[in-house]
């Protein structure tokens, strides 16, 4: 999931369902979204407000979600976010010891910028580091790069490395880089096979 507000846009809703037999709650923040040294940074920001802050999705019930932008100039280039939502706990119920798992739901939210037709500019590199792979996107461009069902072959096709579902973004004129265990050499000509914005690319990148 993931929400694409256009750029004079100044409100959406997501819903969000429980399909479960006990009432859910949970805490509602907005945070922006960066990227630095190839990782994600999150700080929290007044951008976008979502209402409501604290929520109760009752059992196979629904609870919508609204997402409102506080200004709505327009920004060169696009602009991202994260959704976080926490699940805390029941205020009814007494607390108790011991280790309670609460899950946290995150998000992307993307406002468009002011450039017409914004795309992804990608550029791959591959590198060997120890006993890992280390796959560095780099994103020239001007719309997030969503990264999801990539393979690592080398020149056999031999299956190098792989990730089910979706792996990642490189957000606009930013980079970001995973790292995949190194089970084995690569012999040959390394490619990439990925999804990338839905759509199924090959790509042979720059080794280091």
């Amino acid at each position: 999931m993931l929400v694409d507000l256009a750029p004079q846009q100044g409100a959406t809703g997501i819903q969000l369902r429980n399909p479960g037999a006990t009432p859910i709650y949970g805490q509602v923040r907005v945070y922006a979204w960066d990227q630095t040294q190839g990782e994600d940074v999150l700080t929290p920001t007044q951008d976008i407000q979502a209402s409501p802050p604290i929520i109760q999705v009752p059992p196979n019930g629904e609870q919508l979600v609204r997402l409102v932008r506080v200004g709505k100039e327009l920004a060169p280039l696009e602009k991202s976010y994260r959704l976080v939502i926490d699940e805390i706990p029941d205020p009814s119920t007494p607390l108790v010891n011991g280790v309670v798992l609460r899950m946290r739901y995150s998000v992307p939210v993307f406002v468009a910028g002011a450039t017409p037709e914004p795309a992804p500019e990608l550029a791959w590199h591959l590198s060997r580091q120890g006993k890992e792979w280390v796959l560095r996107l780099d994103n020239s461009g001007t719309r997030y790069a969503q990264v999801a069902s990539l393979q690592l072959l080398s020149g056999a096709d031999a299956p190098l490395a792989k990730v089910d579902g979706l792996l990642g973004y490189a957000l606009a004129r930013r980079e970001r880089q995973w790292r995949f265990p190194a089970k084995q050499d690569a012999a040959g000509q390394i490619r990439i096979r990925a999804l990338v914005n839905g759509s199924n690319v090959t790509i042979t990148p720059r080794v280091d």
